[in-house]
Order: structure tokens, then sequence, then C-alpha cells
């Protein structure tokens, strides 16, 4: 029984550990992007007189929209995915091991994270995109 509860904690914290790693990839991925369409677009604004057409604008705007709406929703998939697994490795602890203390620990119950910081620079770069027209 005892090699079985290993095998099992060992399986989850595998499935732990390839969830924040990718959690950790796609907020990189995306964050990197927008850091960069936002630093482009005050960049740009500062050198020169920025004539784009409305339709460019407007691309430019869907970009980061999409973007910013599909690694939220990405991540709020993926946090979702690791809560599980915490809340099964929580009970085999509280039960088997009798340790309750995992919970407060928790890092998946911050309040301020990946998706808010994904929220505001999705909005800064649409702020920075626009800010010049």
């Amino acid at each position: 029984m005892e090699n079985n509860l290993t095998i099992v904690i060992q399986n989850l914290e595998k499935h732990l550990s390839e969830r924040i790693e990718k959690l950790w990839r796609v907020f990189s991925w995306a964050s990197s992007i927008l850091i960069a369409i936002a630093g482009g677009m005050v960049v740009l604004g500062k050198r020169e007189t920025l004539n784009f057409n409305m339709y460019e604008l407007f691309l430019i705007f869907s970009i980061i929209l999409i973007l910013t709406i599909y690694a939220y929703l990405w991540i709020s998939e993926n946090l979702k995915l690791e809560s599980k697994i915490r809340n099964q490795l929580d009970s085999i602890f509280e039960k088997e091991i009798k340790y309750s203390h995992l919970q407060e620990i928790r890092p998946d119950k911050a309040i301020f994270g990946y998706k808010l910081v994904i929220l505001l620079l999705g909005v800064a770069a649409l702020i920075a995109t626009w800010i010049n027209f």
C-alpha cells in the first residue's frame, strides 16, 4: 500500500511540475510579446509622428486583444488543473500522513498573480497603441 501511495504522490508531483512549467512558459511568452508591443509603440511615438491608418491600428488592437484573452484563458485553465492536482496531494497528505499544513502554503491561492499581470500588460499595450493616434 505504501509503495502505491509513493507512486501516486510522485505521479501527481510530476504533473504538478509540468503544469507549473507550462504556466510559466505561456506567461513568459505572452508578457514578453505584450511588453515588446507596448515598448515599441512608445518608442515609435516619441521618435516620429505615427501615421498609422485606422485599419492598421485596429489590426494591432486585435492582436493585443487576442493574445491577452488567449493567455488569460490558458493561464486560468492551467491554474484550475494545478489546483486540482494540489487538492489531490493535500487530500493524500491529510488522510494518509496526517499532515494538513499544505493548504497554508499553496501558491495557487495568491490574489495577485499571472492572470492579473497579463491583463495589466494587455491594457498597457492597448494604451501605448492608441496614445499616439
